[in-house]
């Protein structure tokens, strides 16, 4: 099956978030850098969105343990295993989810609705999805910040690695 655009750049942000954990420990994923959230919550935050896509695509369930990363949560410090295990396991759900979208599901299937002044504006899942896509990408920037304040090398591991295509 060919894969929309939509789907190809959210499958490529879960791999590029892939790329932005993979080398980090229990202490790097709890640090906290105030403002912002530790890497750990931020990590939680957009498992709870790949699984609120999947049940916006298929009714899958959303799981207790990711509801407590959702917008307006209390910051919390989760372990590495906690959080890889729920990132990992809400990869497996979305990408299932993403696989059985068409072109169709993306035009016509609405999943929410935004009021702007006195206007109702039905969303449909591709814009849902693209959205979500920025806002994964907005914290991938949160996460090379961390990562930079942490001493990493490469603060952001994406930049410059060009390997993947469409």
């Amino acid at each position: 099956m060919n894969r929309n655009s939509i789907v190809s750049h959210y499958l490529l942000s879960i791999d590029q978030m892939d790329a932005y954990i993979n080398d980090l420990s229990d202490s790097d994923i709890k640090k906290v850098f105030e403002p912002m959230n530790c890497i750990g919550w931020l990590l939680g935050h957009c498992s709870y969105y790949n699984f609120s896509i999947a049940n916006k695509i298929h009714d899958k369930d959303i799981p207790d343990e990711a509801k407590n990363y959702m917008n307006g949560s209390p910051h919390s410090t989760p372990s590495l295993d906690e959080i890889k295990y729920l990132w990992n396991h809400s990869i497996d759900v979305v990408k299932d989810s993403l696989s059985k979208l068409d072109e169709i599901d993306l035009k016509d299937k609405f999943t929410a609705e935004f009021k702007h002044g006195s206007e109702t504006e039905k969303i449909n899942l591709g814009t849902d999805i693209s959205r979500l896509i920025f806002h994964l990408w907005n914290h991938l920037g949160e996460i090379a910040a961390v990562r930079q304040l942490l001493g990493k090398t490469p603060g952001n591991p994406g930049y410059g690695k060009w390997d993947w295509r469409y």
